[in-house]
């Protein structure tokens, strides 16, 4: 079943982590790099509170719906979804049928503010 234009409300950044070496060898992170700009539709899932050290913070669950593309197909754990001003940690990620659509799960979380 092929996905509509309309449900696509949304514009995403899906970014990955960059990295540089510092003068030790070491690899650092130095910040996201964009892998796709794409429509998407966002459907929240869950939300709760949490504690982040001192301060309360609200972490909400996010399911993000995009076409299949092979630079989104091989998400992991380690990249993230911007939407709306929020960063979301990608928490997993589904096929679609066979190449259809992805099926993003993230979670916002104060720490990725």
């Amino acid at each position: 079943m092929p996905i509509r234009a309309g449900e696509l409300d949304r514009r995403v950044l899906v970014q990955r982590a960059a990295y540089t070496v510092d003068a030790l060898n070491a690899r650092v992170q130095a910040g996201w790099t964009v892998l796709a700009d794409v429509a998407a539709k966002r459907t929240p899932v869950s939300a709760s509170l949490a504690t982040q050290g001192a301060q309360p913070g609200r972490i909400s669950t996010h399911r993000f719906l995009v076409r299949w593309s092979a630079v989104l197909a091989d998400l992991t754990s380690a990249d993230q979804i911007r939407c709306e001003g929020l960063t979301y940690g990608v928490d997993e990620v589904e096929e679609m049928e066979r190449r259809v659509g992805l099926m993003i799960w993230g979670t916002a979380r104060p720490d990725l503010a």
